[in-house]
């Protein structure tokens, strides 16, 4: 699994999704993070703190793993989760057919994953961008979530770059459902082309 969501704090849809999809918690063997913030690791914990996921191997990327440990806020979660986590550098691959693809700005490990299989790919890429308009449109626009403003900038520029000309499919998770499209060029910006 792919990140979280928000967990008990904003009550998410990730439970429910499950049970509809016929999947126990306690049957994930993995779950791969893009970055610690609290929309995508939120349903990591129960709200009474525990882990939900707890049969799982956690992995998160090294830079966001220290970062997160030095969150107040988030003390409970990572205390719940610790002895799950498995850290990996960005870039490595994180099981089979997934290769973690380093976009650091809007965390210091924030990653994208490309998913590999039968000649296909799928990139997640995390929260590189927000919005299917504004972040294509004005890419050099930062958000208040980006950890380092410039970074995210850069990185957002460099990987709408990247994915408009290699014509990567791409699943961005704050796009509209089901957020699985292409990112093409137009007039110096980018435009959104969801598939059908």
């Amino acid at each position: 699994m792919i990140d979280t969501g928000l967990g008990p704090a904003i009550p998410g849809s990730l439970g429910a999704s499950l049970a509809e999809a016929g999947v126990k918690p306690e049957d994930i063997s993995t779950v791969l993070i893009t970055h610690v913030h609290g929309d995508h690791i939120g349903g990591l914990i129960t709200a009474d703190g525990n882990s939900v996921f707890r049969n799982a191997e956690i992995k998160i990327a090294n830079p966001d793993w220290i970062w997160l440990q030095k969150q107040p806020e988030m003390k409970q979660l990572s205390s719940a989760i610790s002895h799950q986590v498995k850290v990996f550098d960005p870039g490595q691959d994180v099981a089979a057919g997934i290769t973690s693809v380093p976009i650091a700005g809007h965390t210091p490990g924030h990653v994208g994953y490309m998913i590999s299989s039968k000649g296909e790919s799928l990139l997640d890429i995390g929260d590189t961008a927000h919005s299917s308009i504004i972040s294509l449109v004005e890419p050099e626009w930062t958000m208040g979530y980006d950890n380092d403003a410039e970074g995210g900038k850069t990185s957002r520029r460099r990987m709408l770059d990247e994915l408009s000309q290699s014509r990567q499919l791409v699943f961005a998770p704050h796009f509209p459902f089901p957020g699985v499209g292409w990112i093409e060029r137009e007039n110096g910006h980018f435009k959104w082309l969801p598939k059908r």
